[in-house]
């Protein structure tokens, strides 16, 4: 029997909660409030996303089994449907804390899990305030935000007005959270609990630009076993704070040269990018959104991995300006190892710097497997300097 999914709202998420769906043979459907959606599904529906008995009646209309919200703003409504409905909330639940950065970060120092030091701002007088007790540089988090974020990078204090105002945009409920900028090993851990034991755990490391700190240029796992349980620990140790017992979440944690690690974010397992799910699901098989979608339709989730492979995703890299040629696409698909190639832009786009997760999704990745982490690393590399995306400046 077909069962169906409502989506609640549009996002970067789109394409993967097609591809999970796919994989569990559900069918999916959409509310938007324009009622027009990016990508192809089995049907859309017009009107408030954010309104629970506006989406009760549509789940009756599109015969769905479960709602899943794509942007923050749905999730207060998907949370009543779904208790309406007697479904399970492990996972909405999760998501629902882990959107506000502040009350997250509250939260795990009550508990005492290590965080590093961070400010909230909604003024520009408290901003400057964060500033001078910081310093520079800092990462600007919107306090209130989507499932699929990343922080603005703030270099000079003379830019702050700026930076600020962007961020303090993004956020639903104006604040902004502000933080140094790490400096360290970065690590991100994918879990699901139960009944407080992770059943499944993946660890992966995270290679920065060090020209543009604030978006990874690279993702890889899987890390050697050795430094690997601590971070789990430290990762299960976040998850308890937050009064999760049973759930799927991506926990980031930054080693300094103490090594005592630092949880500096909590969040749904995509992580900053859906591409994390990609790399994943190469490494190990495990599909952890197919596992949400379970959930959410009463079934047991399937978090053993059925493989053991490296895997690592890499970024495209452009200069801005207007896109006149793509080359080596082609190339690059027939090497060894080389599983995906996803080039997002065209001839004719417009490309800004890359500043964020969006800008930098929005080029495109190559997704590679090996026997080990390195070399899938070293294959994403080699593949990625070899897709070239000519542009000259705008006029």
């Amino acid at each position: 029997m077909c069962r169906t999914i409502l989506l609640l709202g549009e996002s970067s998420l789109a394409p993967y909660a097609i591809r999970s769906s796919k994989r569990l043979g559900c069918s999916l459907k959409a509310l938007t409030r324009s009622g027009a959606f990016e990508f192809p599904i089995d049907g859309v529906y017009a009107g408030p996303i954010n309104e629970a008995d506006h989406i009760v009646e549509v789940a009756r209309k599109a015969h769905a089994q479960a709602v899943f919200p794509l942007v923050p703003e749905a999730l207060p409504a998907a949370l009543v449907v779904a208790e309406e409905q007697g479904i399970d909330l492990t996972a909405l639940n999760l998501l629902a804390q882990i959107c506000d950065k502040g009350n997250l970060r509250n939260t795990l120092d009550t508990a005492g899990v290590a965080t590093p030091p961070s400010q909230m701002a909604s003024t520009m007088e408290e901003a400057e305030h964060a500033v001078h007790l910081l310093g520079v540089p800092l990462f600007l988090w919107p306090g209130l935000c989507s499932l699929a974020s990343s922080p603005r990078l703030l270099e000079y204090r003379e830019d702050l007005p700026l930076v600020f105002g962007q961020v303090q945009r993004q956020a639903a409920n104006g604040v902004v959270l502000i933080e140094p900028a790490p400096q360290g090993t970065e690590f991100g851990v994918d879990l699901i609990l139960r009944e407080g034991t992770p059943v499944f755990a993946s660890v992966s490391g995270i290679v920065r630009d060090r020209n543009a700190p604030q978006v990874p240029v690279a993702v890889y796992l899987p890390i050697e076993p050795e430094g690997s349980m601590k971070l789990v620990d430290t990762a299960v140790r976040a998850l308890h704070a937050l009064g999760c017992p049973n759930g799927i979440a991506h926990v980031d944690i930054l080693e300094k040269g103490n090594g005592k690690p630092l949880v500096t974010d909590v969040g749904p397992p995509w992580g900053n990018s859906p591409v994390l799910l990609d790399v994943i699901h190469a490494a190990l098989g495990v599909d952890m959104l197919a596992d949400i979608f379970r959930l959410l339709l009463g079934d047991d989730m399937k978090e053993s991995a059925n493989q053991s492979l490296g895997a690592a995703a890499v970024w495209l890299e452009s200069r801005s300006g207007v896109v006149e040629s793509i080359d080596g696409e082609a190339e690059v698909r027939a090497m060894p190892g080389v599983k995906e190639v996803v080039v997002n832009v065209q001839q004719g786009d417009v490309l800004g710097h890359v500043v964020d997760t969006w800008s930098r999704d929005r080029l495109g990745y190559v997704l590679a497997s090996g026997s080990t982490a390195q070399s899938a690393l070293d294959t994403a590399y080699s593949a990625q300097s070899r897709i070239m995306i000519h542009t000259r400046p705008t006029r």
